[in-house]
């Protein structure tokens, strides 16, 4: 008589099992890039402007929080290593998304091309195929520093090496207004 009671019940455990295996193999919301990267990594061809903040948050192998540059609704966040021209990455952050990427190469500045191969790598990937021109300097603008507009959402500098004008110490690529402040012109 057990026996007949443990039926039921060894098939109820083994469909809920079924079921809980399957449901767990759901296709995933995470682009395919991102599945290639260790869990807690995020390659640097992969942070771009526009990107969620929670893809840079997660890459805790990748980059650390800074406590200094966090404040007034923004969080910034380093680079643990340095890319492939030696550059350090400080990315910022507002309302769930990277607004900004900045490329330090102050000990070892980058040649033009570089520089230039760096920004199209932090552009959102509609607009990599942008051609890129440097606008005209205003008065506004530091002597050294070539401005960029990129289709309505972006815009970026180079900033050359005051030793030498040819290498690029600074890159940034920004949204043209960031998150907070596009809500505050609504």
């Amino acid at each position: 008589m057990k026996t007949n009671f443990l039926i039921p019940i060894n098939i109820l455990l083994a469909v809920s099992t079924a079921v809980l295996f399957t449901s767990a193999c759901k296709k995933s919301s995470t682009s395919q890039s991102a599945l290639t990267q260790p869990r807690g990594y995020l390659a640097f061809e992969y942070v771009r402007v526009g990107i969620p903040e929670e893809n840079v948050k997660k890459a805790i192998f990748s980059f650390a929080p800074d406590s200094k540059g966090t404040f007034g609704g923004k969080d910034q966040y380093l680079s643990r290593k340095s890319d492939k021209f030696g550059g350090q990455y400080i990315v910022q952050c507002r309302d769930g998304q990277v607004y900004e990427i900045q490329v330090y190469h102050l000990a070892s500045p980058v040649s033009h091309t570089a520089a230039l191969a760096t920004l199209k790598q932090l552009l959102p990937a509609d607009l990599t195929n942008l051609p890129l021109s440097a606008s005209k300097p205003d008065a506004k603008q530091q002597s050294g520093t070539e401005h960029y507009n990129i289709g309505p959402s972006c815009s970026a500098d180079l900033v050359a090496d005051k030793k030498d004008p040819t290498s690029i110490t600074i890159i940034n690529a920004h949204l043209a207004t960031s998150p907070s402040t596009a809500q505050h012109k609504q």
